[in-house]
């Protein structure tokens, strides 16, 4: 079932958007796996807590997590550890798959010719190794990698509008963490929260359900 707030329908919501902004990570592709085993491993060799790290460290840049969990680290420290660590993930991609309905929901953009983007915080080569265990190949892809600030500020779902040629206001940010759908509410994006996450225009289980109200709008 869909949530929202207020008078507005989740039709109404979605009807105005030209546009799909959509997260990788936990949004259209389950990489929770390999996430938690990189980050467990992690923190087990700095002496943080695995539980707080994988608590705080979804949706949020490399450098961020390490940077709050080794405060003592320099900031040459850091870079050398973000290589290392991004380096670890990108072999590590054997269980990485689509999310439920993840497939579908882009085929479908795709024969609607609408345009969409993937939106992450992980760097290129990691974003790319992902899509392409997953079998997903976005038409436009923003990475932090291609952004000065990445989420939770708005730039990457600025960026991506840009790329798709439509204001902000007229997609849809589809995220499953706090950083991304404050991003795109920063940015302007009607934002839609999926897989749990939750403060936003609107709120579903999946990307099953997100199809299932495009496609109810489109026949209208």
């Amino acid at each position: 079932m869909a949530f929202y707030g207020g008078m507005t329908s989740a039709a109404e919501l979605i009807a105005p958007c030209r546009a799909l902004l959509m997260d990788m990570d936990g949004t259209l592709v389950n990489s929770n796996a390999a996430v938690e085993r990189a980050w467990a491993a992690w923190a087990q060799a700095v002496g943080a807590d695995p539980q707080e790290v994988l608590s705080f460290c979804h949706g949020q840049p490399v450098p961020v997590t390490m940077r709050r969990f080794a405060p003592q680290w320099s900031e040459e420290r850091i870079v050398e550890e973000v290589e290392r660590h991004i380096a670890r993930e990108v072999e590590d991609v054997a269980d990485v798959t689509l999310m439920p309905g993840a497939l579908e929901l882009t085929q479908w953009l795709d024969e609607q010719d609408m345009p969409w983007a993937v939106v992450t915080n992980s760097p290129g080569e990691l974003a790319r190794r992902r899509l392409a265990a997953a079998g997903l190949q976005p038409p436009v892809l923003v990475t932090a990698s291609d952004v000065t600030a990445p989420k939770p500020a708005p730039d990457p779902y600025e960026y991506a509008a840009e790329l798709l040629a439509v204001l902000p206001s007229e997609a849809l940010a589809v995220e499953d963490s706090p950083a991304g759908l404050a991003a795109g509410r920063e940015a302007g994006c009607v934002t839609v929260a999926v897989m749990g996450a939750c403060d936003a225009d609107l709120v579903l289980a999946d990307p099953d359900e997100l199809l299932m109200l495009l496609r109810e709008v489109h026949e209208q």
